[in-house]
């Protein structure tokens, strides 16, 4: 083959393989990028529906006490009808402790069957308002007399604020009052609610089973008792008892949002928390930007490299790339170092939680080591955690993992121990280590604190493990030192 064919066809050949490099390189990019967002979208709905989850047993739980506190004014209207509860000294300091309890979130009012709203006690300046106007007057709820009825949201008559009724019907009608009434005080609920939101696109929305939005987090005047039920997002919500989804955007703020929803059947209520979608991805974007302009210097890069091989005339590139390998084995003891035996027990804690039974983590520290070095030198220090940890080894099982965790600290996994074996292999290494007459250089007795933990539960993670055997071993040196202690729980 001529020279000049010979050029051609390594030119061809290469640009074959930059071609295949670069469309592989973007195809993996466009690949890695789509299967991330989809992670984190994944992610970021789940943090919302545990989100989700709180606020509506909150708000379960904050109507389940309105619930109570209308039904225990109601027993004790219906038990005592000779006294006048707006004036009962009883009546008053009851309906008072009930308004405590909820740190005037919820005032509570009775409504006479002549539309009056009697506050408790009744003051010289706060006047009795006429209600009779009011839907909620006329609604009579089926089922039993201690059920509850949620209703639209009004603007105070008094205060100018946003309130939220909730109604207890007597049945029967007791000493001309028709219902026990409790208002919920909106801005109050927000304020309590805007420490759950997620982002400045987010919201906390509590929606009535007809579609009537009874509040909102941030609160936004305009939308407060709007009807919502032709809405997709309100058809969404009526599929499922909860559930999570992307709204489109075509919303009044034109944004687009991760929603999730939970209905409280025994109130009527749905629960909704969201939070912006490009505000979610942030991350996402910022990686994509990275990711995209890495990929576009390395096209650029290699298209250069290309073409100066080719100005060249040269026939091959030759890339080489340097891995540096991970160091396993800390330098002085020769045991595992932090990261190796980290990794380790991570493996150990997973084959233990596969196979059942238990895993034990000691944490060896060794007594008075500081002044030891100031005495007797560092490299007398360095002798002694030389000389110490081949005892230990000789003394631990095959299977049995130790590391240098730092300075003069180690770890010991236990695989297949039990409490019992974890404290009998404790106190051996560490009566070995007293029984030293010396250890390196070091002449004298040389002790040890041990800590020691057990687990093995699916719950466990091998750092909550070195975190109590941590406590156990402070403990050790709290009782003395030169002793073992076992992990126990504070109450």
């Amino acid at each position: 083959m001529p020279l000049t064919d010979k050029n051609k066809a390594v030119s061809r050949g290469i640009w074959a393989v930059t071609t295949f490099i670069l469309v592989t390189t973007w195809v993996s990019v466009f690949i890695f990028s789509d299967v991330y967002k989809t992670g984190l979208v994944d992610g970021k709905r789940q943090e919302l529906i545990q989100m989700n989850s709180v606020v509506a047993q909150h708000t379960a739980a904050l109507f389940k006490t309105i619930e109570t506190d209308l039904s225990v004014i109601a027993l004790w209207l219906q038990t005592t009808h000779s006294k006048d509860p707006v004036s009962d000294p009883t009546f008053i300091e009851l309906v008072k402790r009930l308004k405590q309890n909820s740190e005037s979130l919820v005032d509570i009012r009775l409504i006479s069957t002549t539309g009056k709203a009697y506050a408790v006690p009744v003051l010289a300046d706060t006047p009795v308002v006429d209600i009779e106007d009011r839907d909620y007057f006329y609604e009579s709820p089926a089922g039993e007399n201690s059920q509850i009825h949620i209703s639209d949201p009004i603007v105070g008559r008094i205060t100018g604020k946003w309130l939220m009724p909730v109604h207890l019907h007597l049945k029967p009608e007791v000493a001309g009052f028709r219902m026990v009434l409790a208002v919920i005080n909106i801005s109050k609920l927000v304020a309590i609610q805007k420490n759950w939101i997620i982002g400045s696109h987010g919201s906390i929305v509590l929606l009535h089973d007809d579609g009537t939005l009874l509040s909102r987090a941030p609160h936004k005047e305009g939308l407060i008792g709007q009807n919502f039920k032709e809405t997709p997002g309100y058809q969404e919500r009526k599929k499922y008892l909860k559930g999570c989804y992307i709204s489109d955007g075509k919303n009044a703020d034109g944004v687009k949002r991760i929603i999730s929803y939970e209905r409280l059947d025994k109130f009527n209520l749905f629960v909704s928390v969201s939070r912006g979608y490009d505000e979610a991805l942030q991350t996402f974007y910022r990686l994509r930007q990275d990711v995209f302009f890495g990929a576009g210097i390395l096209t650029l890069c290699v298209l250069g490299a290309v073409l100066a091989i080719q100005r060249a005339q040269n026939t091959l590139l030759r890339v080489q790339q340097d891995y540096q390998s991970l160091a396993l084995i800390d330098d002085l003891t020769k045991v595992m170092n932090r990261r190796a035996f980290m990794a380790n027990a991570e493996l150990e804690l997973t084959l233990t939680k596969e196979r059942g039974g238990s895993l034990a983590v000691l944490m060896i520290d060794i007594d008075h080591f500081k002044r030891i070095n100031d005495q007797s030198g560092h490299a007398a220090g360095d002798e002694i955690l030389k000389s110490a940890t081949q005892l230990w080894r000789a003394a631990l099982r095959r299977d049995d993992i130790l590391g240098r965790l730092g300075g003069e600290e180690f770890g010991v996994i236990l695989p297949a121990a039990d409490m019992p074996l974890a404290i009998d292999i404790a106190n051996r290494l560490r009566s070995l280590t007293a029984e030293q007459t010396s250890i390196g250089t070091v002449k004298g007795p040389l002790t040890v604190s041990i800590g020691v933990s057990v687990g093995g539960k699916d719950e466990d993670n091998i750092r909550d493990l070195l975190r109590q055997a941590d406590e156990a071993l402070y403990r050790a040196k709290e009782n003395g030192r030169n002793r073992v202690e076992l992990y126990a729980p504070t109450a």
